[in-house]
C-alpha cells in the first residue's frame, strides 16, 4: 500500500493492493457461515421461548378450587413450545397454552388472580424480555457457532447486568464529563 502525503502531512490518497488468492475459500466458508445461520438462530430461539414460559408459568393462573377430575388440565399443565419452524428466511418458535380457557384467563382482567397469578401471563413476560431480545439472539448465535451452547438468561440477570451497565456509565459521565460524550 502507497501512501500519499499532503504538505501539511495528511494523507489524502491511497492505493490498496488485494491478493485475491484462497478466495475460494473465503466464499466456501462465508456460504457455510449462511447455510448454519438458521439452525442456529433456532436454537438460541428455542432458549429464549423457554425462559419466557418459564417466567409464564409462574405468572399463570392456577385453578386451586377445582382439581379438574373430569380430566381437563391445568391451564399451565398444557403450556408448550413448538419449533423452531424455518420459512425463507424466517425462523420462528412459538409459544402457547393449549386450553380453551386459555385466551379468556388471558384477557380478562376482571377474573380473580392469587399473587404472583396474573391475567395477560404469557404476553408480559415477552415483553419484559424484549428490550433484552436483539442482543441475547447475537450472542447466542455466536456461542452456538463456537459449539459453547446458549442458555438464556433468566430476566432479573438481564435487569441485574443493564442496570450495573447504567450506573458505570453515569459515573463516567460524572467523572469525565463532556470527554466521553455521546459514546458512552
Amino acid at each position: 500500500m502507497a501512501l500519499t502525503l499532503g504538505k501539511t502531512g495528511t494523507r489524502y490518497g491511497a492505493t490498496l493492493s488485494i491478493d485475491w488468492t484462497g478466495f475460494d475459500e473465503v466464499r466456501a466458508n462465508l456460504k457455510t457461515i449462511a447455510e448454519r445461520y438458521p439452525v442456529e438462530m433456532g436454537r438460541v430461539l428455542r432458549e429464549e421461548a423457554v425462559a419466557i414460559m418459564d417466567k409464564s408459568l409462574s405468572l399463570c393462573p392456577y385453578d386451586q378450587d377445582n382439581e379438574h377430575d373430569d380430566g381437563t388440565p391445568h391451564l399451565n399443565d398444557t403450556a408448550q413450545i413448538s419449533g423452531p419452524y424455518y420459512q425463507d428466511e424466517n425462523t420462528a418458535v412459538i409459544l402457547s397454552y393449549d386450553t380453551p380457557y386459555a385466551v379468556l384467563q388471558h384477557e380478562v382482567q376482571e377474573y380473580h388472580h392469587d399473587a404472583p397469578e396474573q391475567w395477560k401471563y404469557l404476553e408480559h413476560p415477552m415483553n419484559e424480555r424484549v428490550p433484552y431480545m436483539a442482543s441475547n439472539l447475537a450472542r447466542g448465535v455466536n456461542l452456538e457457532r463456537m459449539k459453547t451452547g446458549y442458555t438464556a438468561p433468566l430476566i432479573e440477570e438481564l435487569k441485574t447486568v443493564n442496570n450495573s451497565n447504567i450506573a458505570k456509565i453515569n459515573v463516567a459521565k460524572n467523572r469525565y464529563g463532556n470527554l466521553v460524550g455521546r459514546f458512552v
